[in-house]
């Protein structure tokens, strides 16, 4: 909606780049994550916090309804110069860091790589249940291997390992 800023807009489509671009020349890392992307029609709904979704139109004759996988994220939870530890950090969270992955996760790994699919069965969902059984993952609703994907990635790329984020994680 209007209400999300053009800055806020370009800091979620530089984290999407990035992702997607992780090596950072200008090609896309994995051309068919960003193909299932394209065809799964992966949208992001950038909206104020105060009027999340009353500005769109979901009918069936609205384009939106094309979109078949999406996510939403609010201006009140983007913060460019945040991290995804926030307060434990020092700093705001930035949902954005998360939201994005998360599209991208589901409408483009899970899709391109059936293995990384959040969705049982998939050797992703299978290493979750093992982590499950063994105590050391305690999420069991419907997002649960999406939510896995998400902290064994961020884990992998540092995101996780300021010592006040390691501390809030193992409580």
């Amino acid at each position: 909606v209007e209400k999300f800023s053009e800055p806020l807009l370009r800091h979620a489509a530089s984290i999407a780049a990035e992702y997607l671009n992780n090596n950072g020349d200008d090609v896309v890392d994995d051309p068919a994550v960003n193909a299932a992307l394209a065809d799964n029609y992966a949208a992001i709904y950038l909206v104020d916090a105060f009027d999340k979704f009353d500005k769109f139109d979901f009918s069936d004759q609205s384009p939106i309804h094309r979109f078949r996988t999406t996510i939403a994220q609010h201006s009140g939870e983007t913060h460019p110069q945040g991290s995804l530890c926030g307060n434990t950090c020092g700093q705001p969270t930035d949902v954005t860091l998360e939201e994005v992955l998360h599209l991208i996760q589901q409408a483009g790994y899970g899709v391109a790589h059936p293995a990384l699919n959040p969705k049982a069965p998939s050797l992703l969902t299978d290493a979750m249940t093992i982590a499950q059984r063994n105590g050391d993952y305690n999420r069991f609703d419907d997002a649960a291997g999406q939510e896995y994907f998400y902290w064994g990635l961020t884990t992998l790329l540092g995101a996780q390992g300021h010592p006040s984020q390691c501390a809030v994680i193992s409580t």
